[in-house]
């Protein structure tokens, strides 16, 4: 089954910003939104230590339901 992705995130890069994100991903057999989505979703995970609760995981893969998104608490 395939995740509807239908939000969108536009960014203002240089042209070499692009270049390297561009090599970067063709490192890694992935498109350039396949790649900038994992490493934008990890690094959001990381920095929000939503990465240990559960269904962060499915998140990461896009296979995640609302019901597994991942609760940040603040202290």
């Amino acid at each position: 089954m395939s995740i509807l992705r239908t939000s969108r995130l536009e960014l203002r890069l240089t042209p070499a910003q692009k270049a390297l994100i561009g090599r970067g991903a063709a490192a890694r057999g992935k498109t350039l939104s396949e790649y900038v989505v994992e490493a934008l979703v990890g690094a959001a995970l990381r920095d929000t230590a939503a990465g240990s609760q559960p269904g962060a995981l499915g998140w990461m893969r896009g296979t995640a339901t609302l019901a597994d998104e991942p609760v940040v608490r603040s202290e």
